[in-house]
């Protein structure tokens, strides 16, 4: 059986028309995100990173309590003074407060915190205590992030059910959105966060949450906190190392 002859000019067209994509091939492979399994390893890797650079700091965190959304003047508000002292030892003071239930309701918090930060471990978000899928990627606030989905490996009220957004350059946690895979309380019918990182001093730390709760009497509440870091030279007796600038991963 005779060979067919193949036309010259044809393949001309073919290899000219294979050049002209390769620059698009090539953009479309370098922004294809990593596996899964990458993006895990790497972010793990940064967060143990990031508690390498903690020292010590001092945060002002404000919080305002609502009825319902947080769009009218705020019934509650209570200011307090955090303190971290690596690797693990964590305190809080109350600044101010306007009293009643809401201040009740920020000691318990700062309580959990504070007994959290002596085993960060056990809310890692890492393979340990999660499951992931990557959902695909979204620019919020400036910021190109992966979007996980994210499922708790056990019930715990401080683990959530929701989404992760990992920075697509550094790998830190950028943004956290969901619920609790169990209710805090029996008074609670579902609660609802959302956390927000961001860099200050050095360390990639929480700069605001957003917890709107549905409780059985008292029906929907929201409350806001937002996290002032103290300036370095107002820590007492603290050396702190020079900001280090976060970079990207490959």
């Amino acid at each position: 059986m005779r060979a067919r002859k193949q036309d010259p000019i044809l393949m001309m067209v073919v290899i000219a028309l294979l050049a002209m994509m390769e620059p698009t091939l090539a953009a479309a492979l370098e922004d294809a995100p990593p596996d899964v399994a990458t993006i895990l390893a790497r972010m793990v890797r940064a967060q143990a990173e990031n508690r390498a650079r903690m020292h010590a700091y001092m945060i002002n965190r404000t919080y305002q309590v609502f009825g319902g959304e947080a769009k009218e003047k705020p019934k509650s508000e209570v200011t307090a003074n955090i303190q971290f002292l690596p690797p693990n030892r964590k305190s809080y003071t109350i600044e101010q407060s306007s009293g009643g239930t809401a201040e009740h309701v920020v000691r318990k918090a700062l309580e959990k915190e504070v007994e959290l930060s002596k085993t960060p471990s056990a809310t890692a978000m890492n393979g340990e205590n999660y499951k992931f899928e990557l959902l695909g990627q979204e620019t919020r606030d400036g910021v190109t992030s992966y979007v996980l989905g994210i499922q708790p490996r056990r019930d715990c009220k401080e683990l959530l059910r929701g989404k992760v957004w990992v920075d697509k350059n550094t790998y830190l946690v950028h943004r956290v959105e969901g619920e609790p895979s169990k209710s805090p309380s029996f008074w609670v019918r579902s609660v609802h966060l959302v956390i927000t990182f961001a860099e200050n001093s050095g360390m990639w730390l929480q700069t605001s949450q957003v917890a709107r709760a549905n409780l059985r009497i008292a029906g929907m509440f929201t409350m806001v906190s937002r996290d002032e870091v103290v300036p370095a030279e107002s820590v007492a007796e603290v050396t702190v190392p020079k900001p280090v600038a976060y970079r990207a991963r490959r």
